[in-house]
C-alpha cells in the first residue's frame, strides 16, 4: 500500500491508518509521509497518472473524493452517499446544499462506479432516486441508524470492494 486516502477525519474513516507505515496519507490539506508534511490543496491533486483527489464538502466541511480512470469508465469513491440505499439525506451534514453540490461535481464526472463511505459500490443512474434528494431538516445520529466504526481505514475498503465489484480493472496507486 502506498497511499491512503482520508476523505474526511471521522474515527470511522480513519481509525487504522497508522496499519500502514510506510503509505502516504492524504486529506483535503496535505500529504503526509514519515515526518513530512506537504502542504497543498486537494482539489485537482494528482496521486498518478489516473488517480485525483477533489474536494467534496458536505459529510463534513473538508471532505474529499478519490477519483479514478480506469479502462471501464471513472470510479469515485467518496462520502458524498453512505450508500445506494440512503440515507438520502446525509443525517450528520450541517450543510445540506453543500453536499448536493458535491453530488452534482461528481454526477458531472459521469461516473461508471460510485464507491460510497459506508456501502456497496454501485452504479449511479435514474435508478437511484436519492442520489440527489430534494432538501430535508431532520437529522438521526448514528446510533440511530445502526452505523458502527470501521475496523480498517477506508480507502484500502472501498479499493478491495471495488477491485472485488471490477476485478479487470487496475487500481494501484504507483
Amino acid at each position: 500500500m502506498t497511499d491512503v486516502v482520508f476523505s474526511h477525519h471521522h474515527p470511522d474513516h480513519t481509525l487504522n491508518a497508522a496499519l500502514f507505515i510506510n503509505a502516504r496519507a492524504h486529506d483535503v490539506w496535505a500529504a503526509y509521509h514519515n515526518h513530512l508534511w506537504y502542504d497543498r490543496p486537494a482539489d485537482g491533486y494528482q496521486l498518478s497518472p489516473s488517480i485525483r483527489l477533489i474536494e467534496t464538502p458536505g459529510h463534513t466541511p473538508q471532505d474529499i473524493s478519490t477519483v479514478a480512470e480506469t479502462a471501464e469508465g471513472t470510479v469515485v469513491l467518496t462520502h458524498a452517499w453512505w450508500s445506494v440505499d440512503g440515507p438520502a439525506e446525509d443525517p450528520i451534514s450541517d450543510d445540506h446544499e453543500g453536499l448536493r453540490a458535491s453530488r452534482r461535481k461528481i454526477l458531472a464526472l459521469k461516473p461508471a462506479l460510485v464507491v460510497p463511505g459506508h456501502g456497496e459500490p454501485f452504479v449511479p443512474d435514474e435508478n437511484n432516486p436519492h442520489l440527489n434528494p430534494a432538501p430535508k431538516t431532520r437529522r438521526r445520529d448514528r446510533a440511530q441508524l445502526g452505523i458502527g466504526l470501521c475496523d480498517i481505514p477506508w480507502a484500502p475498503v472501498v479499493l478491495a470492494r471495488a477491485r472485488s465489484r471490477w476485478p479487470g480493472a487496475s487500481f494501484s496507486f504507483a
